[in-house]
């Protein structure tokens, strides 16, 4: 008579349970000790056994775990390799340039971003100075 636990497996699952089954016994313990206590669910020790051999889940209860996306490759590198390195900034190159050599790259872009400021504050339209802007007007106000 076979005992079978309450998940139903495939046939050569079974088979090869059956082998590394009685592979084990005969390894670890005795033909009297084999024989004289017989395991309850075979298949489901069996089952227990080849995941701790081949290292993978033990899930007898068919519960969704998660398992299968935690095994897959993490996609951050996939993503980062993606897109190429942006080019140095002319910053970052005169940070290396001006020590050695003495000499400054012009940076358009922060050359004409101090110019609109400037000009915005010619005309009265700059930002304000810390602690002198709305939030705090209001802030003194409560206080």
């Amino acid at each position: 008579m076979q005992c079978t636990a309450a998940v139903r497996y495939s046939p050569h699952f079974l088979h090869i349970a059956s082998f590394i089954n009685s592979q084990l016994l005969d390894r670890f313990l005795p033909r009297s000790q084999a024989q004289a206590a017989p395991c309850r669910y075979p298949l489901a020790h069996t089952a227990k056994l080849s995941t701790d051999i081949f290292q993978t889940v033990h899930n007898p209860q068919h519960l969704r775990t998660g398992h299968r996306i935690l095994r897959e490759r993490l996609a951050g590198p996939r993503l980062t390799s993606y897109y190429p390195a942006a080019p140095p900034s002319v910053k970052k190159i005169n940070q290396v340039l001006e020590p050695l050599t003495g000499i400054k790259l012009m940076d358009y872009a922060e050359a004409n971003r101090l110019e609109k400021i400037r000009q915005l504050k010619a005309r009265g339209k700059g930002a304000p100075q810390k602690g002198q802007g709305k939030q705090a007007a209001l802030k003194k106000k409560k206080k």
